[in-house]
């Protein structure tokens, strides 16, 4: 059933992404609709998006009486439940079975699964993005197909800034269209650095980024042997 690009349409547009957050994430997040980091340079800001509409999922959904199993790993159980509820309102009868990582590694190694609920690394450039969602990529689900890799090879291969930026639009544009899985939430998570360190800070993106521009507060450098 998951191969019709409309029942994954109709699953992005079933979840509230705002309550997954509010309820599964404890706030610490903001809405998904893509694999692309909302404070990249060449997102658009008028891009291609996913809006909450349970009626119009419900059309497709609730006719089709869809049953899915979801591998969850045991920290995503309240998202999880989240989910399962929102899913119940289509008509969609979502079934979770705890899982380990190793599990799940392993079930992703054998295409053995219906669905799985996990989180992976994609920010704050496209390099892990070319590499998850092309099918020629790292993703061991091999979850690309024709439309993302044209789109992906479009980004890859363009030779100056304007060529880039229309190629990450069309994207995203590819992904709302067709898109291989449904785009929850990017997670906020919170860092502590020693004050001994004057710490480069920029708004919405992880301070390890700047790791290469701390500097120690008292201006003491030290340079051991190596």
């Amino acid at each position: 059933i998951f191969r019709e690009a409309s029942v994954r349409r109709a699953f992005n547009l079933a979840i509230d992404r705002d309550e997954v957050i509010s309820d599964g994430l404890n706030g610490h997040g903001i809405p998904s609709s893509g694999p692309i980091w909302p404070n990249y340079w060449a997102f658009p800001s008028n891009h291609s998006t996913f809006h909450f509409d349970s009626r119009e999922a419900a059309v497709t959904l609730k006719p089709r009486k869809i049953q899915f199993v979801c591998l969850v790993p045991p920290e995503y159980e309240r998202v999880a439940l989240v989910l399962k509820r929102q899913l119940e309102s289509v008509g969609v009868e979502m079934n979770l079975r705890e899982t380990s990582l190793e599990s799940l590694d392993e079930a992703f190694l054998k295409r053995d699964f219906d669905a799985v609920l996990t989180d992976l690394i994609s920010g704050p450039s496209l390099f892990r993005v070319y590499a998850a969602w092309h099918s020629q990529g790292s993703l061991r689900a091999n979850a690309g197909n024709d439309r993302l890799d044209g789109a992906l090879d479009r980004i890859r291969f363009s030779t100056n800034d304007d060529e880039y930026q229309s190629a990450v639009r069309g994207f995203q544009e590819a992904f709302v269209q067709d898109p291989p899985a449904v785009f929850l939430a990017w997670s906020q998570r919170a860092r502590a650095v020693n004050r001994r360190f004057d710490v480069v800070t920029e708004p919405g993106r992880d301070i390890l980024t700047t790791l290469r521009l701390w500097r120690p507060t008292n201006d003491l450098q030290y340079v051991g042997r190596n």
